[in-house]
């Protein structure tokens, strides 16, 4: 009786007509989100598919030499990333005629809606290590999604794991590693190291990889993820490097904190340095 009490306390009189209930606030914010929670029980998107998931290093970006902004030539001779899970994700759900209190998804996974409250397509969970100077395309593996539109695509940058023989060997236990050289008026700089990602979610994260528009997940679609390292170094200031005290190895190391350190951090994670694609 309590419980009715307070009803009655809240909402019309309940003798009234069932019309005059269904105009008071408090009753269409209830029936709305009724609504809202049984559209959230059916997903989004349409029926689930297995799909599979090809990546390749646009290789011949680093191949030969490339000149930076500040006149240096750099040739990269080793690179290797390691990276996942891959979180992709639809068009946002927020459009004009959408109520502002429609609740979001509540999922018990690192792949929730995004920021821009996107609904979650697919995930890919697999560990995916890439030598970057290989033309050779790889297969990371088939991944389970739902039919339907795909905007964009998130990925973790996250160090090998402990059972990743193949990726802690390529990238000597880092989330990634480069070496090369860099040559400008007769210097030449030799340079070579690691580097791994805050352990905290927006830092370790590549947010915002576009497709194209129009794509989606469909039976029989050919889902394709392109490493694109030739912009990782554009903004490595190699004339600092230069004038800093000669490393005793001959060899300089990418520790951080340094320039080449957060420049090189801002390159891997910037959305430019990945392509997706979904034919």
């Amino acid at each position: 009786m309590k419980t009715r009490t307070t009803l009655y306390a809240t909402l019309p009189n309940p003798k009234a007509s069932l019309g005059n209930f269904l105009l008071h606030p408090l009753a269409t914010l209830g029936i709305m989100g009724l609504l809202a929670s049984c559209s959230e029980s059916s997903g989004t998107g349409g029926r689930q598919v297995v799909l599979p998931l090809q990546v390749v290093s646009r290789s011949e970006e680093i191949a030969a030499p490339r000149i930076t902004s500040g006149g240096w030539s750099v040739q990269i001779e080793s690179a290797a990333l390691a990276f996942g899970p891959l979180y992709f994700y639809g068009p946002p759900r927020s459009t004009p005629n959408t109520p502002a209190f429609t609740p979001a998804p509540r999922r018990a996974h690192a792949g929730d809606d995004n920021l821009q409250m996107a609904p979650i397509m697919a995930e890919h969970l697999s560990p995916i290590a890439l030598d970057l100077r290989a033309p050779e395309e790889i297969d990371a593996g088939d991944f389970l999604a739902k039919e339907g539109a795909v905007q964009s695509l998130s990925i973790v940058l996250d160090a090998p794991r402990a059972n990743a023989t193949q990726a802690a060997d390529m990238t000597r236990g880092y989330s990634a590693w480069i070496a090369g050289r860099a040559e400008k008026e007769g210097r030449v700089l030799r340079f070579a190291g690691g580097i791994d990602f805050p352990d905290t979610p927006l830092k370790r994260r590549v947010d915002e990889v576009r497709v194209r528009e129009g794509a989606t997940f469909r039976e029989g679609a050919r889902v394709r993820l392109e490493v694109r390292p030739g912009a990782w170094l554009e903004q490595v200031d190699f004339d600092l490097l230069a004038a800093s005290p000669a490393p005793p190895e001959g060899v300089y190391a990418i520790g951080a904190p340094s320039q080449f350190w957060n420049a090189l951090f801002l390159g891997i994670r910037n959305p430019q340095s990945f392509a997706l694609s979904i034919e």
